[in-house]
């Protein structure tokens, strides 16, 4: 108990420096929510394109395997860059835990002295640190999972657009749109569905969302935990460990 009321007492007195922790944990968690939710839309709507070609017989898909094969080329492009994009931005958080944890240790190595001249062994003022920054973190999380519930499906079709528009987009890079136009209309060529051509290359156009609110809660706050952990946890053991030893040496 006495454990988290000196962790409470240092989130108040340090309540400047982690304003920092705070505003980049805004940063991670709304980058993160919105790239797996992007990802998630464009998987439902990869999904969605090889179900709507069940409804076409073999010999008319035979004579669609272009087009079929580069809006999946498509797809995977989208969806690679989606998760490249988001392991860059853990790796970045990573780093930046790290270099705010070396200026906390540098900041508080007064602190860490007093702690370290009462019998405090470095782990524990290691899991102090530690535990005022998982604070912030959560508190923080909560707050802007609490908007995600509200908010979310605005959020979500708002990020199904955006996915639409750099299918579209990707799709026009290639090269490949006017080929495209003529096999779809040889695919449609005396042939009733639900759906036109525009429907089948990306399902579900306008403001619907693939999937239903925001998604990657729990992957985002164990991805910002863990680069945290990790990254701060080193910096402190190491640097109160160094400290001690400086003590020791005098």
């Amino acid at each position: 108990m006495r454990f988290l009321e000196r962790a409470l007492k240092a989130l108040n007195y340090h309540r400047r420096a982690y304003i920092a922790t705070a505003v980049w944990t805004l940063v991670f968690t709304i980058l993160s929510l919105f790239l797996l939710t992007f990802q998630a839309a464009n998987r439902g709507a990869l999904a969605a394109f090889k179900g709507r070609l069940g409804q076409f017989d073999k010999s008319a898909l035979s004579g669609a395997a272009k087009l079929i094969d580069q809006v999946e080329k498509t797809y995977a492009t989208v969806g690679q860059r989606l998760q490249l994009t988001w392991w860059i931005g853990v790796l970045v958080s990573l780093l930046v835990w790290i270099v705010f944890a070396l200026l906390f240790a540098h900041f508080r190595r007064q602190e860490t002295t007093a702690y370290l001249m009462v019998g405090k062994n470095a782990g524990d003022i290691t899991a102090q640190y530690l535990l005022e920054n998982v604070l912030v973190f959560t508190g923080v999380y909560v707050v802007l999972w609490l908007l995600a519930t509200l908010f979310g499906d605005t959020a979500a079709s708002w990020i199904n657009d955006l996915n639409r528009h750099w299918f579209d987009t990707q799709l026009t890079k290639s090269g490949a749109s006017e080929d495209l136009r003529t096999i779809t209309k040889k695919l449609f060529a005396n042939r009733l569905t639900e759906f036109n051509d525009q429907g089948l290359i990306f399902p579900h156009r306008g403001p619907r969302p693939m999937e239903a609110g925001i998604v990657g809660m729990l992957p985002t706050y164990l991805a910002g935990l863990a680069t945290m952990l990790i990254g701060q946890g080193s910096v402190f053991l190491a640097a109160i460990t160094a400290t001690k030893r400086r003590m020791l040496h005098h």
